[in-house]
């Protein structure tokens, strides 16, 4: 397996609760897509998307389907720091070592965040499986 660096949030304060796609995940930073601000206080932060890669369906309708994302949303320590925080998380993924990086835990207790800027992983959206159209 090609080392590479990895990208870690969990959205969820209890390990109990950690039970879903939704609520902790781990992408490859080469499949970062991009980001923007979703309001005043978070910043969408996409990936290409596990379950669907270039347009390839997993069904014998073939590769015209639309390309999905998945998204991680997380809260700012201050409003409109869009720019810091993406400053920030750009410099990780150029400096930062291959193996796993979190970029935010929630975990109660426990709560670990890459940087300053961010105070909360608010959600994780891992887009379903494209289907024939």
């Amino acid at each position: 397996m090609k080392r590479e660096k990895y990208l870690y949030f969990r959205a969820q304060a209890t390990l109990a609760s950690d039970t879903g796609a939704d609520d902790s995940a781990v992408f490859k930073a080469s499949n970062f897509a991009g980001m923007h601000p979703k309001n005043d206080n978070e910043i969408s932060i996409y990936f290409k998307s596990m379950c669907n890669a270039d347009g390839d369906a997993h069904t014998t309708a073939g590769g015209d389907e639309v390309i999905r994302c998945d998204r991680v949303d997380m809260r700012l320590s201050a409003a409109n720091t869009h720019k810091r925080f993406m400053e920030r998380f750009t410099m990780v993924m150029q400096t930062y070592k291959d193996g796993m990086v979190v970029i935010g835990d929630n975990k109660t207790g426990a709560t670990e965040l890459f940087s300053t800027y961010a105070t909360s992983v608010m959600g994780i959206d891992i887009d379903a499986t494209n289907v024939a159209g």
